[in-house]
C-alpha cells in the first residue's frame, strides 16, 4: 500500500480458507502498535469469515512509539492514521477474496481515536470516496464535539480507563448521527482490558486482563460484525 511522499504502508494480511469473497476488517493499533493478544482477536475474526488487515502504523513510519522523546508529544496524529485506514480499505478492495462492499474498522486505544476520526465526515480525508460499513473502537479518546458518524459504530470500554475517560464516549452515545451509535462501559475494567498477558497500558499504569469483560466484548463484537458485515 503506497501513499505519498514515498510512505509505504506496511500490515499483516489474514484470511479464511475458500476463495471468498470474504467481509474484511481493517486493524488500527494503539500507541506502541500490536501486541500477542490482538493475535487472538485476528483468529476470532478469521474464524468468523472475515479477512484481517493488521495495519502496522509505526513499522511504516520507522516509528516505535506515536511519541517522541517526550511521551506527551505526538508526533503521530489520529487524522493521519485515518487516512491510512482509508487507504488499507483501497488496497483490500483490490484483492480478488475480499468483497469490496463490506469493510469494517477497528481500533484499540489510539487506533479507537483514529477510528472515530475517520468515521466523522467533517475530518478532510483525500482519499474517502466511501464509508467502512460499520467500525468498533476499543477504549478510544472520545473528543468533544463530534459532527455524527458515516457508518454504525460500537464503543468498548473500561470504566477506569482514565486516559482516555469513557465518559466521554458516554456523551456521543446515539447522537448527532443517522446510524448506530452504541458504547459499552464495563464497570470495574481498565484500559486494555481485553488483553491477557499485557498488564500493563499503553498509558505505562498497570492495565489488568479483565476475562468477563473480554467476553462480553467477544459477543458484542460478533453480533455487532454479523449485523452489519454478513
Amino acid at each position: 500500500m503506497s501513499r505519498g511522499n514515498d510512505l509505504w504502508l506496511k500490515g499483516t494480511l489474514s484470511k479464511p480458507q475458500g476463495r471468498g469473497p470474504f467481509p474484511a476488517i481493517v486493524m488500527l493499533s494503539g500507541e506502541r502498535g500490536f501486541f500477542k493478544p490482538h493475535d487472538q482477536w485476528v483468529d476470532l475474526f478469521v474464524q468468523w469469515g472475515f479477512v484481517t488487515l493488521q495495519l502496522d502504523l509505526l513499522r511504516s513510519r520507522g516509528l516505535s512509539s506515536i511519541y517522541g522523546d517526550n511521551n506527551y508529544n505526538m508526533i503521530l496524529s489520529p487524522r493521519d492514521v485515518a487516512h491510512d485506514a482509508y487507504d488499507a480499505m483501497i488496497y483490500l478492495s483490490g484483492l480478488p477474496f475480499v468483497d469490496e462492499t463490506r469493510v469494517a474498522l477497528i481500533g484499540w486505544g489510539f487506533g479507537g481515536w483514529a477510528t472515530l476520526y475517520a468515521l466523522d465526515p467533517s475530518v478532510y480525508i483525500q482519499n474517502r470516496d466511501r464509508s467502512f460499513k460499520s467500525a468498533i473502537a476499543f477504549y478510544p479518546y472520545c473528543e468533544q464535539p463530534k459532527k455524527g458518524f458515516n457508518a454504525p459504530l460500537l464503543i468498548l470500554h473500561g470504566e477506569l480507563g482514565d486516559w482516555y475517560p469513557a465518559s466521554q464516549c458516554l456523551k456521543i452515545e446515539g447522537k448527532g448521527s443517522p446510524n448506530e451509535i452504541s458504547v459499552k462501559v464495563y464497570p470495574g475494567a481498565p484500559m486494555s482490558f481485553d488483553m491477557p498477558g499485557l498488564d500493563q497500558g499503553e498509558d505505562g499504569r498497570r492495565s489488568p486482563y479483565q476475562e468477563a469483560a473480554t467476553a462480553d466484548a467477544i459477543v458484542l463484537v460478533k453480533s455487532f460484525l454479523e449485523k452489519y458485515l454478513k
